[in-house]
């Protein structure tokens, strides 16, 4: 347990909500992060690959950024208790010269579906002091909810030696041009929520969401939404600030066609406040969706998700009573892309799609590789309440049918597999001996994940 002292309060959360990030100072000397610099540093001009395990393997000193209280309590707040370091790090060395990167998310994990809900974050970590002329990490805050960036400059993320930024795993950010005459390293972990929320896990006294005076009135609603979500509460009604009527509906259905963003997923979410009256609505919106959008998605070029859609937030945002609904167009629509939109819209609404499962476990051997992706990636983000999938989900990872061109891993179906059975947890025998033989698998994600899986069930 972590102490209280070392949680973050309900401002910092709510910051966080909205911003995207947090900035954090490890308690650790000058002297460590020299070292930890020069560690590195003497790792690249050995030639050595930092990506990956790789990064803490060949610098395993970094372990104890990550376990100082002050890092580890803020991670806990955002991510719960029972929260992993994934296997993906990357050492970002960027030296006199370089150039400005182009603002970007980074690759969504496993070409799942990127979530608004705080299940993954980034931790970027300092080793030595940066300033504005070093070419720091740039973030855009307020841009994790949405597909495009901002035309905002950005905020540069200086500091000193030791500075440990924890963002949103969807905030835009980008490496500046580096004017200076110095290197400069950004490690960066990726972090994995196991549980979806039960209570707080920061120091929370307010349950109820303040409205952030400084940024847009639009914005309300999501941020609301993500708050109570973090409180545990799945199903629970919003603020009558940020609440739409019934009445509201035909507007609210145009707004999803807008051509903005933030309109739409404005829409989506004031839709899924409203409750059951504007599951219809959606329903209706994502067979839309999903038909207009998933080639265009899968052409981005950035591994999209093809069900990443604005639909799904608002039949999320709705809870449990979207569920038969949703299960119905799983299990009975034609066209695969309708299918996959609703594993996803499942997905992303997390524990309380738990009726869904014996829908989501046929779906498991969908025809179409996107629904049997989705479909693991939604039994993990259910958890154990899908412990009866466990069988289902140990035989899809033999599942070896050929996957898309538009795929980053070469066995994406058997990665969520993996990751659902870890997060499901108390797993019975047989499926712990299959996660023995998985810590041999040739895909270094099967292997962490399995390890994680083993871990969690001592």
């Amino acid at each position: 347990m972590v102490d209280k002292q070392y949680l973050l309060s309900d401002d910092v959360m709510q910051d966080f909500i909205v911003n995207g990030y947090v900035v954090v100072k490890p308690a650790l000397s000058p002297d460590f992060h020299k070292s930890a610099f020069q560690q590195t540093l003497a790792a690249i001009e050995k030639g050595e690959q930092l990506g990956n395990n790789l990064l803490l393997s060949k610098v395993p000193m970094l372990q104890q950024v990550f376990d100082d209280p002050t890092v580890h309590g803020a991670l806990t707040s955002i991510l719960g208790q029972n929260y992993v370091m994934n296997q993906h790090r990357a050492c970002h060395y960027h030296p006199p010269g370089s150039q400005a990167q182009d603002w970007h998310k980074d690759y969504p994990l496993g070409g799942n579906v990127r979530y608004h809900r705080t299940r993954l974050a980034m931790a970027f970590y300092y080793p030595q002091d940066v300033t504005a002329d070093m070419g720091p990490t740039a973030i855009q805050p307020t841009t994790q909810y949405y597909m495009t960036p901002s035309e905002d400059a950005g905020l540069s993320l200086c500091g000193e030696a030791g500075t440990v930024t924890i963002v949103h795993y969807e905030l835009w950010h980008r490496a500046t041009e580096n004017l200076s005459d110095k290197i400069r390293f950004m490690l960066k972990f990726l972090f994995c929520r196991t549980e979806e929320p039960q209570q707080p896990s920061w120091n929370a006294e307010n349950p109820n969401w303040e409205p952030n005076q400084t940024a847009p009135v639009e914005h309300q609603a999501i941020w609301e939404h993500l708050w109570k979500w973090h409180h545990g509460v799945q199903n629970g009604k919003m603020n009558p600030t940020t609440v739409s009527s019934s009445n509201d509906l035909s507007g609210l259905q145009d707004g999803l066609n807008d051509e903005n963003e933030a309109t739409r997923l404005n829409s989506a979410y004031a839709l899924g406040s409203i409750g059951k009256p504007a599951i219809p609505t959606l329903i209706e919106a994502l067979r839309q969706e999903s038909k207009a959008a998933w080639n265009r998605n899968l052409d981005r070029g950035d591994f999209t998700n093809p069900s990443q859609l604005d639909s799904i937030y608002g039949l999320a945002a709705v809870g449990e009573s979207a569920v038969p609904a949703l299960t119905k167009v799983l299990g009975d629509d034609t066209n695969w892309w309708t299918r996959a939109g609703a594993a996803a819209a499942l997905g992303c609404m997390g524990e309380p799609a738990h009726g869904a499962v014996p829908a989501l476990v046929k779906a498991l051997k969908d025809d179409s590789e996107w629904v049997r992706r989705n479909a693991a990636d939604t039994i993990g983000n259910i958890g154990p309440s899908a412990r009866s999938a466990v069988p289902a989900l140990i035989e899809a990872l033999g599942d070896n049918r050929p996957v898309s061109r538009w795929s980053l891993s070469d066995s994406p179906l058997r990665e969520n597999a993996t990751i659902a059975l870890a997060k499901i947890g108390q797993l019975p025998q047989s499926a712990i001996s299959v996660m023995e033989e998985a810590l041999q698998d040739e895909n270094q994600y099967i292997r962490s994940w399995a390890a994680i899986a083993l871990e969690r069930d001592c």
